[in-house]
């Protein structure tokens, strides 16, 4: 794996040296998932984005997704961790992404798990849970 840019975000940890599936960045923290089911983060950690829950074992995880200020991992067994900024209700796992999750991602301010049954649940910086059909589109955001 190879990062550049400021050096405090991109200094990789030596066990992510080798053996990454899969990284994914985030405002000042970046993730990266190994081939051993194991994740890895580093990074600026202002609110706790980079710091790995203990529910985290070995072997354990399958995908990873970094947001703004928070962290997200989808785990073998299809389940959501969240950890990090709390602010915006970004790691509020809804019961929803309790298990059957097949895949996650995170942005500035919110988090999405879609689910086995073709459902989006996500929480979307502060409005609260959304659980969304497959091809359909959530209420817009108001203007700004």
């Amino acid at each position: 794996m190879v990062a550049w840019g400021n050096q405090d975000r991109t200094q990789i940890p030596t066990n992510a040296y080798s053996g990454v599936v899969q990284i994914s960045a985030g405002s000042y923290h970046a993730l990266a998932l190994l081939s051993s089911g194991s994740a890895v983060a580093w990074g600026r950690n202002l609110d706790g984005e980079s710091t790995l829950p203990s529910s985290l074992g070995s072997g354990t995880v399958a995908a990873v997704a970094a947001g703004g200020y928070h962290s997200l991992a989808l785990t073998r067994d299809g389940a959501v961790v969240a950890w990090g900024r709390k602010l915006e209700g970004q790691t509020d796992v809804p019961a929803s992404a309790g298990a059957g999750v097949t895949a996650i991602a995170a942005g500035e301010y919110h988090s999405l798990a879609l689910l086995s049954n073709g459902q989006v649940s996500g929480v979307d910086g502060g409005e609260g849970h959304a659980l969304l059909q497959a091809g359909l589109v959530g209420r817009p955001h108001a203007e700004l």
